[in-house]
C-alpha cells in the first residue's frame, strides 16, 4: 500500500497572534497620544496668545463716566495709556467724529471728548470702543424733565428728549434750580429794540398759544413757545429773567404753586387766577394768603397794579403775580427790587423789562 506524505498545515499560533495584536494596539495608542499631545500644545499656545491679547485689550479698557453738552467723559479703567486714536464713539448706532479731546488718557483718569453734532440730553445710546472692548450707556426716553431727574439721568441744564404720550420730542430742561426737573414752557426774548414783542404772533396771547421758535436756539434774543394749550401736568411754575450777559436776576425770580393753567386763552379781559402760593427762587419764603396771578393776552392791566382792570390799545399783553390779593400795589413786588412794568414785560412797551430775557418753566 503506497505511503501518503503528510502536508505541513501549521500556521500562526494563538500566542503569536495575541502578541501581534498587542503590538498593534500599543502602536495605535502611542500615535494617538502623540497626536493629542501636539493638538493640546497647539491649543495651549493659541489660548495663551488669546489670553495675552485679551489682557492687552483690558489694559486699555474705556468706560463712559458721564455725558454733558457735546462731550462724552471717558475713564481709562485699564492699566496702560488709552489713546484717542484707538477710540471710536457711536451715538444711536451712528459713528461720531471726535472734534477735541486728550491724545492720551492715563490709567484711572477721566477726560472729555467733544463729539461733532452730539447732544448728551437727546442721545438714546452712546457707545465707546477701543480695540475689541466697549462700554455702552443706554437711556430710556422719559416722560418729563422731572422723571429724568428722578432716574438720576440729568447731565445739567440743556436739551433733552422726552416721550410723554408716545411721541418723542426735544425740550429744554432746567436741572439746576430747586433740584431740577423743570421743563421750559416759553422764553420771551430780551433786547431793548424789541420792546417786549416776540418773533411770533402780534399779541402775547397769540405767542403763548402757538408753537414758536426752536428749542435748540435759546440765546438772549430768541423767542420760544411750547404752546400753553398743551401744558403738561404740573404743580409749579418757575420764572427767571436774564440780562444780555445771560446772568440771572436771582432776587426777582419766583416760583408759583398752581396745578391750573395760568396762561389760558385770554382776550378782551383780565384773568385773575387764584394760585396756591408765590415763593422765592429757592421755593421758600412763600406767601399763600390771597395769592393771585393776573394775565391778559391782548391788552394790559393799567400800571401793572394788582387792582387794575382791562385796558385796550397798542399794548398787547402782560402778566404778573399779586401776593396779597387784588389790592392797590404793584405786581411782582414781593421779591427783589423790580416791579410793575419793569418786571411784567408788557407787550410793545419800552420799559426796563425789555432788557431782560425771561423763561417760564413748569414742573
Amino acid at each position: 500500500m503506497p505511503l501518503v506524505q503528510e502536508r505541513n498545515t501549521k500556521g500562526i499560533t494563538p500566542v503569536v497572534a495575541v502578541i501581534l495584536l498587542l503590538l498593534i494596539t500599543i502602536s495605535i495608542v502611542g500615535f494617538a497620544m502623540m497626536f493629542f499631545q501636539r493638538v493640546a500644545a497647539q491649543s495651549a499656545e493659541g489660548g495663551e496668545e488669546q489670553l495675552q491679547q485679551q489682557l492687552s485689550q483690558a489694559a486699555t479698557q474705556p468706560r463712559i463716566a458721564s455725558m454733558s453738552g457735546d462731550k462724552v467723559y471717558v475713564q481709562n479703567v485699564g492699566n496702560t495709556d488709552l489713546t484717542k486714536a484707538s477710540l471710536a464713539f457711536f451715538v444711536d448706532g451712528q459713528k461720531m467724529a471726535v472734534a477735541a479731546g486728550p491724545d492720551t488718557l492715563s490709567p484711572n483718569s477721566i477726560d472729555g471728548y467733544q463729539l461733532t453734532g452730539f447732544s448728551a440730553g437727546t442721545a438714546k445710546s452712546v457707545k465707546v470702543t477701543s480695540g475689541g472692548l466697549q462700554d455702552t450707556v443706554t437711556r430710556t426716553i422719559r416722560d418729563s424733565c422731572r422723571e429724568i431727574v428722578s432716574n438720576s439721568e440729568s447731565v445739567g441744564d440743556g436739551l433733552y428728549k422726552i416721550n410723554p404720550a408716545g411721541t418723542e420730542f426735544d425740550v429744554y430742561c432746567d436741572m439746576t434750580n430747586d433740584g431740577g426737573g423743570w421743563m421750559l414752557l416759553f422764553q420771551r426774548r430780551g433786547g431793548e429794540a424789541n420792546d417786549n414783542k416776540e418773533s411770533c404772533g402780534s399779541t402775547l396771547n397769540q405767542f403763548l398759544h402757538a408753537t414758536c421758535g426752536s428749542v435748540s436756539s435759546l440765546n438772549y434774543g430768541d423767542s420760544y413757545s411750547y404752546d400753553a394749550d398743551v401744558t403738561p401736568a404740573h404743580a409749579e411754575y418757575l420764572v427767571k429773567q436774564y440780562d444780555s450777559a445771560m446772568t440771572i436776576d436771582t432776587d426777582d425770580a419766583f416760583i408759583i404753586h398752581a396745578t391750573t393753567n395760568i396762561f389760558p386763552d385770554s382776550t378782551g379781559s383780565v384773568q385773575n387766577l387764584v394760585v396756591d402760593s408765590v415763593c422765592d427762587i429757592n421755593n421758600a419764603n412763600c406767601d399763600s394768603t390771597n395769592a393771585v396771578f393776573k394775565y391778559v393776552g391782548d391788552g394790559w392791566f393799567s400800571n401793572a397794579y394788582c387792582d387794575s382792570g382791562f385796558s385796550s390799545g397798542s399794548y398787547k399783553g402782560n402778566y404778573g403775580y399779586c401776593h396779597n390779593g387784588l389790592g392797590s400795589y404793584g405786581a411782582n413786588s414781593l421779591f427783589g427790587n423790580r416791579k410793575e412794568y419793569d418786571e411784567t414785560k408788557l407787550w410793545n412797551h419800552d420799559n426796563g423789562a425789555d432788557n431782560f430775557m425771561e423763561r417760564i418753566f413748569v414742573r
